[in-house]
């Protein structure tokens, strides 16, 4: 089977490319029939704000590996980073339920409660009828034996 020299040509362009040598012309293709394609550097990208799903992926992946980690220090860490990328998450996208979430339920795990509770409050500000942050707000309050406020959620 014999290959139409566009073909031809288009492989040839795509080796040259691929092993950063001279491109050589083959042989019946006319010059016009050869594409040239310049090579993107870093300043011709665009940079954009990464999407919340992306930032609650990252911050999903982080908190694992805090919770898997051996020091308390590497823990610390890496759920320090956990919060900075559930707070982009939100930056991004106010309406992200599950990075409000996430992130007042890591409060929690590191105990820092005042700032859970606070996350649950705006994610109840957003939502005044999710069931589930008002549920998660009352278990933070009786885990900190404050049972009148855990019985008002």
């Amino acid at each position: 089977m014999r290959l139409p020299s566009i073909w031809l040509a288009a492989a040839t362009i795509l080796a040259a490319g691929c092993m950063q040598e001279e491109l050589v012309t083959p042989q019946g293709v006319k010059p016009d029939q050869i594409v040239t394609v310049k090579k993107s550097t870093p300043d011709d990208l665009e940079i954009r704000p990464p999407k919340a799903t992306t930032c609650l992926a990252a911050a999903k992946c982080i908190e694992q590996t805090g919770d898997d980690a051996q020091l308390p220090q590497q823990r610390q860490a890496a759920y320090e980073k956990a919060v900075l990328a559930y707070e982009q998450a939100i930056e991004t996208d106010p309406n992200c339920r599950e990075a409000r979430l996430r992130l007042a339920r890591l409060h929690e795990k590191m105990e820092n409660f005042a700032l859970a509770i606070q996350a649950y409050q705006e994610g109840l500000q957003a939502d005044p009828n999710d069931a589930v942050l008002w549920y998660e707000r009352g278990m933070c309050y009786g885990r900190q034996r404050k049972w009148d406020a855990s019985i008002d959620c």
